[in-house]
């Protein structure tokens, strides 16, 4: 028995599906059912009641259920005392997705830490998913993605849309003299082309999606998969597919990119600060966000001045 499989429990109760509790777990579906399926063996007795529509605890799951919460959320907050504990200065812990970046990040907590240098910064790169775990855990105070509204928000979160990053089209190579001397093109004009995808966890396949499906046009997607961004451009110089891409992950003078815009303003990918009040100090978390807040309207006030008011993906 270990926290993992424990957790993979309070996520199948909580999603009400293997799949779907695998996604918020990060794992695969047969990764997370192994796990439940050797706490099964070691408990005696099965924990849920499967059917083809349906995941429901058993009697004796139910029975468990409360103490599986307990051990999980005294672990979660024995990690957050062992944390504020040892620390001779502040902490804040700050994770953000990869499509955000280690210099957004920077970006936009330098307000901060130019106001409050004896607080120390600790980062974290992850998926969006994880991210939101973490932050639901108390293991996070502070996370800097795209918004999902598959992802489930807790009443205490709250919220901050701070800044946003142009979207482009990069064509591959046999087009590219097709959309070289173009300064734009809308959703519209590409749906024909097949377009290579990076896992869904960063946000950027989710933002994908939804440039297609706002516009009512089926994203025709590649049948293999690129594992980064700089995976998405080679494959479009090798012809194999387009990509879309945040104009911040690609370098203008070496690749051909079209901006994408709708109704003559820029399709952006949107980032958000999303917190827990309760995890660090109050005090201290309004100094945060005050300063969010701040940065905000700097980020957007050079948004503004760069390309005008955006539509967002």
């Amino acid at each position: 028995m270990n926290l993992q499989q424990l957790r993979y429990v309070k996520a199948v109760v909580e999603e009400g599906s293997f799949v779907a509790a695998a996604n918020r777990c990060v794992v695969t579906q047969p990764t997370l059912s192994n796990g439940v399926a050797q706490l099964e063996m070691e408990l005696g007795s099965r924990l849920f009641r499967r059917t083809t529509r349906s995941v429901r605890l058993t009697p004796y799951g139910e029975q468990l259920l409360p103490y599986i919460t307990e051990v999980l959320r005294s672990f979660d907050e024995l990690t957050l005392m062992s944390k504020s504990t040892t620390s001779k200065a502040p902490t804040i812990q700050v994770g953000f997705s990869p499509i955000v970046g280690i210099r957004r990040a920077e970006k936009i907590l330098s307000r901060f830490r130019n106001k409050h240098p004896d607080v120390e910064v600790v980062y974290r790169e992850s998926n969006f998913r994880d991210l939101h775990d973490l932050l639901r855990r108390r293991l996070a105070d502070l996370i800097i993605c795209p918004y999902e509204t598959s992802v489930a928000m807790e009443a205490e979160f709250v919220r901050l849309a701070i800044e946003s990053d142009p979207l482009v089209f990069v064509p591959r190579a046999a087009t590219r003299e097709q959309w070289a001397n173009r300064e734009s093109v809308s959703p519209a004009e590409i749906a024909d082309e097949s377009f290579v995808l990076v896992p869904d966890g960063c946000g950027l396949t989710g933002a994908t999606r939804r440039v297609f499906d706002s516009n009512k046009l089926t994203l025709r997607r590649y049948s293999g998969e690129a594992s980064s961004y700089g995976a998405m451009l080679e494959w479009a110089n090798l012809d194999l597919a387009c990509g879309i891409l945040p104009l911040s992950k690609v370098d203008a003078e070496t690749t051909t990119l079209v901006p994408l815009m709708q109704n003559g303003h820029p399709i952006v990918i949107e980032y958000y600060a999303l917190g827990k009040p309760s995890t660090i100090s109050p005090h201290l978390f309004s100094q945060l966000w005050d300063s969010l807040l701040e940065a905000k309207m700097v980020l957007r006030s050079a948004e503004a001045m760069f390309s005008g008011a955006g539509s967002h993906a």
